[in-house]
């Protein structure tokens, strides 16, 4: 049975060669070994026992071939090792540029097979294409070049395993961090719609629903630096937090000679915080046009309040609708003033 195996095993193989075309003309050379071989389905051994019992010379006869075979094969295999490309034509042939494949050689990721002595060309073999797939593959799972060289450096498989381990939870961190700047730009562009359906100078009374916020203080002297820089604290806090928000809101002081003092800021955001605007009526105007005109349409809707049978209950908020992140004209600047009130 095991000189059966042998036997069949070895004929398989060289089916398997000729049928590819590989070694037809190495037969060639070695005619008697080629005539055997390939009238083999015909030895009268071979076909009235149908493979199952070869004499000791038949398999003498396939192991000689196969060995021709294996001879060739290596030789080939070794011609192509030997094949050479110069940097821009393996760069073509991969897809990247030749400044790429040259920085890959400076870093020591992929160095060229040989480098000629007298014109310094370098020559890349076929056996380094997989090398470079491998790296651009690695390359586009977003690894860094660093993290490649040290991946390749790793000669057990299980090594190699716990670093795309790594990988694929990095990848996966990204998408979630990618799926939260998507809903804040989902949120930016719900908003910019909202405000350019708002009709400008539109005032009423209405009733608004809990809104959760973060609080940013102003510093004294409450100036206009001193607003903006607490503006610009609220929305890099809101980035670094990755909130949802929906525009921020000013609180503005009015004194008795119609000075405004703004002592706080606030950003709306998606979810619960220990601080909140109540749920309540607020009378309303948008306001559009530079902000130094805010003080007018601020007069018009306190009017409005009084005329209407309602008294202010809090304090006044400025959210802002639209401004330079929207809009490129101070004219085109919209300001949603609301003030809770009651009625009397």
């Amino acid at each position: 049975m095991e000189r059966m195996l042998s036997a069949d095993g070895v004929m398989n193989l060289i089916n398997s060669f000729l049928d590819q075309g590989l070694v037809n003309n190495a037969f060639m050379v070695t005619s008697a070994n080629a005539d055997s071989i390939k009238g083999l389905g015909q030895h009268p051994i071979y076909k009235e026992s149908n493979g199952i019992s070869f004499d000791r010379a038949l398999l003498s006869l396939l192991k000689r071939s196969l060995k021709y075979i294996v001879t060739i094969q290596s030789t080939l295999i070794w011609r192509n090792m030997k094949i050479k490309f110069l940097t821009g034509e393996m760069a073509k042939l991969h897809g990247i540029s030749r400044q790429t494949l040259l920085y890959y050689d400076k870093i020591g990721l992929l160095k060229p097979k040989e480098i000629d002595e007298i014109n310094n060309y370098r020559y890349y073999t076929l056996d380094q294409f997989e090398t470079l797939d491998v790296i651009l593959s690695l390359k586009s799972l977003g690894m860094t070049l660093k993290e490649i060289k040290h991946y390749l450096s790793k000669a057990l498989l299980r090594d190699r395993m716990e670093q795309l381990k790594i990988q694929d939870l990095l990848i996966r961190e990204k998408i979630e961090q990618l799926e939260r700047t998507g809903r804040r730009l989902t949120s930016f562009l719900t908003a910019l719609k909202h405000g350019m359906e708002i009709i400008p100078f539109e005032i009423g009374i209405k009733f608004l629903k809990k809104r959760y916020i973060l609080i940013e203080s102003v510093l004294p002297p409450f100036e206009w630096y001193d607003l903006e820089m607490a503006i610009k604290k609220l929305i890099a806090c809101s980035r670094e937090e990755e909130f949802v928000m929906s525009g921020y809101m000013v609180y503005a002081d009015i004194y008795g000679n119609g000075q405004e003092i703004f002592k706080k800021v606030a950003l709306e955001i998606d979810h619960d915080t220990p601080d909140c605007i109540a749920q309540g009526e607020y009378g309303y105007l948008y306001h559009q046009g530079p902000y130094e005109e805010l003080v007018r349409s601020r007069s018009l809707l306190l009017e409005y309040i009084e005329k209407s049978k309602y008294q202010v209950s809090g304090e006044i908020i400025e959210k802002v609708l639209l401004d330079t992140f929207a809009v490129s004209s101070e004219a085109e600047y919209l300001v949603e003033i609301q003030v809770p009130v009651q009625k009397e």
